[in-house]
C-alpha cells in the first residue's frame, strides 16, 4: 500500500471541534469524527448532466422520477461544481480529491495517472472492502490510471460499441445496468462478505444524443434531456435491485455529474470550451446509511466540488488519510457546520487543443471571476445565467477575486503529486507563465514567443464550423468536410485541429500524401501532442516508410508506454518486416492496455503463425 499523507481538510480537525458518534450509528461517545465502518458504498456518476436538467435542481423539461426519490432519502447540494469540464480529468479528481492542477490529468487524450497518487478505491480496498467499477466511455479505462484499486474494473468494450459512430468507445447505460448487476449477483452469492466499494459511471448524456425507445420519441425535442432520463430510467432499475436484495437502506450514496452541457447558451454546444455554469454546475447528492439517530435529509447549499467526494468518504468510513484539495462534508452533512463563504478554482485546457488561450476561474456563490484574454467577472445570485459582464465596472472585485486565484494556482501547482507533474519552478511568475495565466501567455511548444494566444470567445465560430465539418466526415460526406475545414484554416492558420481533420479526411479517402502533408502542418503548430503523432505514424505506415513510422511509435511509446494503440501499430510494423516475435510482443502489450481492441485475437494469432 502507499504512503499516505496525514492530511485531513475538515473543518473539525482545522478547528478542533469534535463531532459526536451518536450520528454515526453508534452508541459510543468518542472525540473524532463518526464513521459508518463496513457499510457499503456505491458512487454513481452521470457523465455530461447539466443539473439544472434534473427535477430536484428545478428542471422542467424532463423527468427524473428516480433521481427525485434519491434526493427526497439523501441531502442534495444545491451548489456543487467541477474544477474541469472534461469526463476525463473530471473523473480522476472524482476519485483522488486532487485539483487537476496536482494531479496533472489535465484533457481527455494525454494524461495518465501516476501510481504515486493514492486513489479512493485504493483507500477502501485497504480498509477491507471488495472494490469493483463499471464505466460507461474508454476516455476512463484503467490504461488512464483510474483502475487503481479496483479489484474488478469493467472497461472492456464489444465489438459494436468500438465500431458505432461515435465520438468515443461508450456502452449504453443498459449495458453498465446489465455489468453491475451480473457484479452484485457475484458478491451476493460470496461467502464471508466484504463490504463493497462500487463505482457506477454513465455516459449517455455525452454527444451524440440517442437515447433508446421510448426515451427517443418521448423527447424527440430535446435528445440531449432524454439521454438523462434514459439514464434516471437505469438508476431506477439499479435502486430497485438494491432494495429487493435487501442493500439499499444501509448504503451509503453518492450521484454526482462530472461536468455539464453548453447547448449553445453560450455559443458552446458541448462542453470543455468554456467555464459557464452550464458546463461547471453539476448535480450532487449523498442518501447515508439509515441509522436510528441520524437526521432528516435537507438541501445543503454550501459551495461544494467534486474535490470533496473523496475526503467526505473518507471521513464518513473511517478510511485511512490522504493528501486531498477538497473538504469532508460530513460536518455539513450532520449539521455540525453552517454554510460558509467557499472559493473554488476552476480551469479548462481543451482551447489549447485549437492554439487558443486556457481559462482559470475562480467561484463562490456569489461570484465568479473567468481569467482569459478578455476577462469576466458575474454576479451570479444577480445573474444566474452570466449574461452581464461586470469586470469593466467592478474592478476592485476583479483585482481582488484576481489575486485569489493567483495564489490557489500557486499553491496548486507547488503541491503536484502525479508521478509525471511538471517541473514547476519555486519562482510565483514562472509558475504563472508556465500555467498559461500570465497575461494570458504563450504556453511552451504553442504558436511562438511573440504571441499570445487568443480568447476562445473570440474564436467560437470557428469552433462551430470544425465541429460541423467533424459532422460532414463522420458521414462521409467529404467534399463538404474540406471545404469547411480550409475555411476554418483561412480563419485560424495558428490553429492546428482543422489541418489535423483535413489530414483524417484525406486519411479517409487513402489520399496519404495529402493527409501526411496536412498533418506534419498540424503537428508543427502542437508538437506535444501524441494524438497527432499517432496519426502520422498511421499514415507512414500505410505509405510504406517504416523506418519513419518506427521512429514516431517508438518516441510515443517512450512517453505513454500505456498506449495500447501504438503497440498495436508498431506490431503490424514489425508485421510488415517479418519480425514475428517483435510483433508478439507488441501485440500482447496492447493486449495488456486494451484487451477488447478490434482485429487485436486475430493480430496476435497471424503474428504466432509467421513464427511457425
Amino acid at each position: 500500500m502507499k504512503a499516505y499523507s496525514l492530511i485531513s481538510r475538515s473543518p473539525f480537525f482545522r478547528m478542533g471541534l469534535l463531532l459526536p458518534l451518536l450520528l454515526g450509528c453508534s452508541e459510543q461517545r468518542k472525540a473524532g469524527p463518526p464513521v459508518f465502518s463496513g457499510k457499503n458504498v456505491l458512487l454513481i456518476s452521470i457523465d455530461t448532466c447539466r443539473a439544472d436538467y434534473l427535477e430536484p435542481y428545478g428542471g422542467k423539461k424532463i423527468k427524473t422520477p428516480h433521481i427525485n426519490a434519491l434526493a427526497q432519502d439523501g441531502f442534495l447540494f444545491t451548489d456543487a461544481v467541477t474544477p474541469v469540464p472534461l469526463t476525463l480529468p473530471a473523473h480522476t479528481t472524482l476519485l483522488t480529491g486532487l485539483h487537476p492542477i496536482q494531479h496533472n490529468v489535465r484533457d481527455n487524450f494525454s494524461g495518465v495517472l501516476g501510481d504515486s497518487v493514492v486513489t479512493l478505491p485504493e483507500l477502501f480496498r485497504e480498509a477491507g472492502y471488495a472494490t469493483a467499477g463499471v464505466i460507461g466511455s474508454i476516455l476512463i479505462s484503467h490504461r488512464t490510471g483510474l483502475g487503481q484499486g479496483f479489484d474488478v474494473y469493467k472497461d472492456e468494450f464489444t465489438r459494436e460499441e468500438f465500431r458505432a459512430l461515435q465520438p468515443s468507445v461508450e456502452r449504453k447505460g443498459e449495458s453498465a445496468l446489465a455489468l453491475t448487476r451480473d457484479w452484485l449477483d457475484s458478491y451476493l452469492q460470496t461467502e464471508n462478505k466484504k463490504p463493497f466499494f462500487l463505482f457506477v459511471h454513465f455516459y449517455d448524456p455525452h454527444k451524440l444524443y440517442q437515447p433508446p425507445a421510448p426515451f427517443d420519441e418521448q423527447y424527440a425535442h430535446d435528445l440531449y434531456g432524454g439521454e438523462i432520463a434514459y439514464v434516471d430510467f437505469c438508476i431506477g432499475k439499479l435502486v430497485d435491485g438494491l432494495k429487493e436484495n435487501g442493500l439499499y437502506d444501509d448504503l451509503l450514496l453518492v450521484l454526482i455529474g462530472d461536468h455539464g452541457e453548453g447547448l449553445g447558451d453560450h455559443e458552446e454546444v458541448t462542453h470543455g470550451l468554456f467555464l459557464y455554469e452550464e458546463a461547471v454546475h453539476v448535480p450532487f447528492l449523498v442518501k447515508l446509511p439509515n441509522c436510528e439517530n441520524s437526521f432528516s435529509p435537507f438541501p445543503i447549499h454550501q459551495t461544494v466540488s467534486l474535490e470533496d467526494v473523496t475526503p467526505t468518504l473518507i471521513e464518513l468510513c473511517g478510511l485511512g488519510f490522504t493528501k486531498t484539495n477538497g473538504v469532508s462534508l460530513a460536518p455539513w452533512l450532520l449539521r455540525q457546520e453552517s454554510e460558509t463563504d467557499r472559493w473554488i478554482c476552476l480551469e479548462t485546457q481543451y482551447p489549447l487543443t485549437y492554439n487558443w488561450s486556457p481559462m482559470y476561474s475562480l467561484r463562490s456563490s456569489q461570484w465568479k471571476y473567468i481569467h482569459t484574454p478578455r476577462p469576466e467577472l458575474y454576479n451570479l445570485l444577480e445573474d444566474p445565467k452570466e449574461k452581464k459582464n461586470l469586470a469593466g465596472l467592478s474592478a476592485a472585485q476583479r483585482t481582488y477575486m484576481n489575486g485569489i486565484l493567483e495564489n490557489q494556482l500557486v499553491e496548486l501547482a507547488r503541491t503536484a503529486v502525479n508521478d509525471h507533474d511538471p517541473q514547476y519552478s519555486i519562482d510565483r511568475a514562472e509558475i504563472l507563465t508556465s500555467l498559461g495565466y500570465m497575461a494570458a501567455g504563450n504556453m511552451k511548444g504553442r504558436i511562438g514567443p511573440d504571441r499570445t494566444l487568443p480568447d476562445a470567445k473570440d474564436k467560437i465560430s470557428v469552433y462551430i464550423k470544425n465541429d460541423v465539418a467533424l459532422g460532414y466526415m463522420m458521414k462521409g460526406m467529404y467534399s463538404q468536410a474540406i471545404d469547411m475545414f480550409l475555411e476554418v484554416v483561412e480563419n485560424d492558420p495558428t490553429n492546428p485541429t482543422p489541418y489535423f481533420n483535413l489530414g483524417l479526411t484525406y486519411m479517409q479517402m487513402a489520399d496519404y500524401d495529402n493527409a501526411l502533408s496536412l498533418m506534419e502542418k498540424a503537428v508543427l503548430l502542437a508538437p506535444e501532442s501524441i494524438h497527432i503523432h499517432l496519426h502520422i505514424a498511421k499514415v507512414l505506415l500505410q505509405k510504406g516508410e517504416y523506418g519513419k513510422c518506427r521512429s514516431v511509435l517508438e518516441s510515443i511509446i517512450a512517453e505513454q508506454p500505456m498506449l495500447a494503440d501504438a503497440h498495436f501499430q508498431l506490431g503490424w510494423l514489425e508485421m510488415m518486416e517479418k519480425r514475428f516475435e517483435n510483433a508478439l510482443v507488441h501485440f500482447q502489450e496492447a493486449r495488456r492496455w486494451m484487451p477488447d481492441m478490434p482485429n487485436l485475437e486475430e493480430s496476435i494469432a497471424k503474428a504466432r503463425q509467421g513464427e511457425s
